[in-house]
């Protein structure tokens, strides 16, 4: 029903910003602190942290809505692409990102996948 794709669609908005965070940034500090030798120009961040955050967020994300949200909502461009622009955001802010990555996803979320 109409209702149930709405209440998923928030559902994944309020989710991918939660994952982001504590998923994809966490991950992305411990792999790229330990493992990261490739450095992002103009950043102390490292390639091998951020490709480590978005592919556990995604893995998770799949993980976590296989069987929660409508098949129609799973169109990976719509959260793919949002979990990849934030991981890459997340490399080369110079803010606190604790706050601007979550918004930021959920924000990108909205706009891929809400008609």
């Amino acid at each position: 029903s109409r209702e149930k794709i709405r209440s998923d669609v928030w559902y994944s908005v309020c989710l991918s910003g939660i994952l982001m965070l504590c998923i994809g940034d966490s991950i992305a500090s411990i792999v790229g602190s330990t493992l990261g030798r490739v450095k992002w120009p103009g950043s102390s961040k490292t390639l091998e942290g951020t490709l480590a955050g978005f592919i556990s967020v995604v893995v998770v994300w799949n993980m976590v809505i296989q069987n929660t949200i409508t098949p129609t909502l799973l169109w990976p461009i719509g959260f793919v692409t949002p979990f990849a622009i934030g991981m890459v955001y997340e490399a080369f802010t110079k803010q606190i990102d604790n706050l601007v990555l979550p918004v930021l996803t959920s924000t990108l979320v909205i706009l891929f996948t809400v008609n």
